[in-house]
């Protein structure tokens, strides 16, 4: 900053930092492994998954203008068996004032084997050894 004695460069460095703290915060937009939603799945030995994002975003922004965040969910349209868990199945895009800041992809939290013939009389099974408890 070519001050002209290390005093005044403390000093500017100072006024520098001041101003940073004052006028701009970090926002988090996402948090790696958090659940975003609970999605349908087809041909599965479950019915539905957890998507979770895949890293943790975040930004600096002017402070006041969180409020201006948004998020845009894309999932993905057939989801379906086998699923292994971390596969891609949605994004997620975060904007602020309509300027994307920050994009992560959403993945399966679990994996979901394939229905067969084997795991479907499992599946049977335990269906109708639950609804006989119930009596």
């Amino acid at each position: 900053m070519r001050a002209p004695t290390p005093t005044d460069r403390v000093s500017n460095a100072k006024t520098l930092l001041d101003y940073g703290f004052s006028n701009f915060e970090f926002c988090t937009t996402s948090t790696k492994n958090e659940v975003v939603q609970n999605v349908a799945v087809g041909k599965g030995v479950k019915t539905n998954v957890n998507l979770v994002y895949e890293k943790s975003t975040g930004n600096v922004i002017s402070k006041g203008n969180s409020a201006n965040l948004t998020n845009e969910i894309k999932i993905n349209e057939k989801i379906s068996a086998p699923i292994n868990k971390g596969d891609t199945l949605g994004k997620v895009d975060f904007y602020l004032n309509d300027e994307l800041i920050a994009s992560t992809n959403l993945v399966a939290e679990e994996s979901i084997k394939k229905m067969n013939s084997i795991n479907m009389f499992e599946y049977i099974s335990k269906k109708w050894g639950y609804l006989l408890r119930q009596q």
